[in-house]
């Protein structure tokens, strides 16, 4: 009998693991209101912005979203944004926003990492809040 509901359950854990769809929350958007395509990436440590600068062929650069002017994105989090930024070492979340032609030529390696200019946006859950989880760029870089 025991041998019976082993694999009873196992059967059940599976059609329960993959048949539940995942919950993810992308109420978080990205809005480039200037004159030029950016490329914007989010982070949850601004000590690890570092570490992508120093490795132009970093496949973290993969990740990011290169915007024209008007174009807006999504950040997807698995369970819910309010969540996913409690967990964060400084409970705020952090926007790198890059001129897309610079950052195009550094990937590139001809142009030094001391010379890519970017803007830094940090917000906590309670400023994305206010503004109903849609971050505007109108700054120019």
């Amino acid at each position: 009998m025991n041998i019976l509901k082993k694999p009873f359950f196992l059967f059940l854990f599976i059609i329960v693991l993959f048949g539940c769809e995942p919950s993810y929350d992308n109420k978080l958007s990205f809005t480039n209101k200037t004159n030029k395509d950016v490329f914007i990436m989010d982070v949850y440590d601004h000590h690890s912005i570092i570490e992508y600068l120093g490795n132009n062929k970093s496949p973290r650069w993969n990740t990011g979203h290169y915007l024209l002017p008007d174009e807006s994105v999504r950040f997807p989090a698995w369970g819910t944004w309010e969540k996913a930024i409690e967990k964060f070492d400084d409970k705020k979340i952090y926007f790198y926003v890059f001129n897309a032609d610079s950052l195009r030529i550094f990937r590139e390696g001809n142009l030094d990492k001391n010379l890519l200019k970017y803007k830094q946006l940090d917000f906590t859950k309670e400023q994305l809040i206010k503004i109903n989880w849609e971050v505007i760029f109108k700054d120019s870089i």
